[in-house]
């Protein structure tokens, strides 16, 4: 964020999701269909929740939006969703 003006548009966009939300499995279960149309393997798909457990930096969306404020000093918003795919927007306030 040092890089980005005061009143520039920072954009960002992750897999997020709350890995210990009721939720979890039914969206690997969504993300693991996705995944299969595009040529996923059994194994590989086997391999989805520990990959987003172990493998990756996962982070719950209000994380992300936590650090988003912080780092912007203005409030992200959130502009987009597809399962497990995320993106905000911040403009920055602060240098």
């Amino acid at each position: 964020m040092d890089r980005l003006k005061v009143g520039g548009c920072f954009i960002n966009a992750e897999i997020s999701v709350d890995l210990n939300s009721e939720n979890f499995p039914n969206m690997v279960r969504n993300w693991q269909s996705i995944q299969r149309l595009m040529g996923g393997t059994d194994e590989s798909l086997k391999a989805v929740p520990q990959q987003l457990r172990e493998v990756l930096s996962v982070l719950a969306p209000a994380e992300v939006e936590a650090f988003i404020a912080n780092a912007a000093g203005g409030p992200p918003v959130r502009f987009f969703q597809a399962f497990m795919i995320t993106a905000w927007y911040a403009i920055k306030q602060r240098a």
